[in-house]
């Protein structure tokens, strides 16, 4: 339903903020306006749909449309450096301020004032780059892949020299045209930054460093605040601690669960995922969109899928350690001794997969009882094309010493 709408036409992005349920019709947000990372993260739901799926028709079929809309956002950089550049001015006056300035809306939101170079929409661009060259090269499409990673490296490295703030411990939420930095410290964009790779190891410790050293503010009422603090005067529509200025979204707990497991921190993971399963009021749909910063008071809409989505993908990759990489299934060799013996299932290319997690005097997998090799990072590989409506059995085996 979105993809027969993508298509680039002058005065607006590629990618619709909606279609009618027949998927006849579409609305699209002003050229240069919202919703730039949103129109990357259409090229990540294609290539995560394959992953899950194995569907190659499907891939090739939309491969098009994912590469129409990165060569979009390559020709929003519009001075060379390699980030992209949203608005220079917002829906509001003074220009700059106020609602609709923001060309990044996942982890910031429409209510924030950042404008020009937002580092939301670049990081996006970057994994959207960097998952485009997986899908090309599953197509058989080698050199287009490589040149897409040589692509995607050199906007990593842009991103990395112009808005890393080593003062803060993050990357800088955004820089105004004149130059003026803003280093908001956005918990949702520096989590993901790391989750994606997008962080180096030394930047990866530092931005898990400052999350730690501020738990008590990010996770005294309800865990996964949008920020630490709030923002100066004029800067947001919404008052402090809420909604997008200092409020919770339980959506970043995947970038947080994700980016704790990727580091080895199991634990700090599951610790999120319990308090988010114990703490905010929930209804039988799920988590509330927003809580309140200072009371975790929820706001008035319930069951937001998103929110339900993220806290799962946090919970199966971060805590579990199960992760899908192009035609891959990564199993982190162990998970938090506290859940021992575990168990989970999941569904993948038609198939079942249950997974048990066990204690035993060493480490071992095993998939329908055969042996799985230990991968260089610490997980069990597999791939294989499993056989549509059939189960498998996979053992882990991890020692409690």
């Amino acid at each position: 339903k979105i993809a027969q709408h993508v298509q680039v036409a002058p005065g607006r992005p590629p990618v619709p903020y909606g279609v009618s349920a027949d998927g006849r019709s579409a609305m699209f947000n002003p050229d240069s306006g919202f919703d730039l990372d949103r129109c990357a993260e259409f090229v990540l739901e294609i290539v995560r749909i394959y992953e899950m799926s194995g569907d190659r028709v499907f891939a090739s079929d939309l491969y098009p449309q994912c590469v129409e809309v990165v060569d979009y956002l390559a020709k929003r950089d519009l001075d060379g450096d390699l980030l992209l550049e949203g608005r220079t001015e917002s829906f509001t006056n003074p220009p700059g301020t106020g609602v609709g300035a923001c060309s990044s809306l996942t982890y910031i939101g429409d209510t924030a004032a950042n404008t020009w170079k937002d580092f939301g929409a670049s990081m996006f661009y970057y994994e959207a780059l960097q998952k485009l060259a997986v899908l090309e090269s599953v197509l058989g499409m080698k050199d287009a892949s490589a040149r897409r990673i040589r692509h995607a490296a050199q906007v990593r490295e842009a991103i990395q020299r112009i808005l890393w703030d080593g003062k803060t411990g993050g990357f800088l939420a955004w820089v105004e045209k004149n130059g003026t930095p803003h280093d908001d410290w956005i918990t949702g964009n520096n989590l993901h930054a790391v989750a994606c790779g997008l962080a180096d190891r030394e930047q990866s410790r530092q931005i898990l460093k400052t999350l730690e050293s501020h738990r008590q503010e990010i996770e005294e009422v309800v865990p996964c605040r949008v920020r630490m603090g709030v923002y100066a005067n004029g800067l947001c529509s919404n008052r402090p601690d809420y909604y997008w200025n200092g409020g919770i979204w339980p959506l970043v707990s995947a970038p947080d669960m994700r980016a704790r497991g990727l580091i080895g921190d199991a634990t700090g993971a599951l610790r999120v995922a319990n308090l988010l399963a114990t703490r905010p009021k929930v209804t039988e749909t799920g988590f509330f969109e927003a809580y309140d910063g200072k009371t975790g008071a929820p706001n008035d809409c319930e069951g937001l899928l998103m929110n339900n989505g993220g806290f799962l993908w946090g919970f199966f990759e971060g805590v579990l350690g199960i992760a899908i990489r192009g035609n891959e299934i990564h199993l982190r060799a162990s998970v938090p001794k506290q859940i021992l013996p575990a168990k989970a299932r999941i569904h993948y290319r038609g198939a079942d997969f249950e997974l048990r997690w066990l204690i035993g005097p060493s480490p071992a997998a095993s998939l329908d009882g055969k042996g799985i090799a230990l991968g260089k990072d610490g997980y069990y590989e597999l791939k294989l094309p499993p056989e549509l409506q059939q189960s498998y059995r996979v053992e882990m085996v991890q020692s409690t010493s």
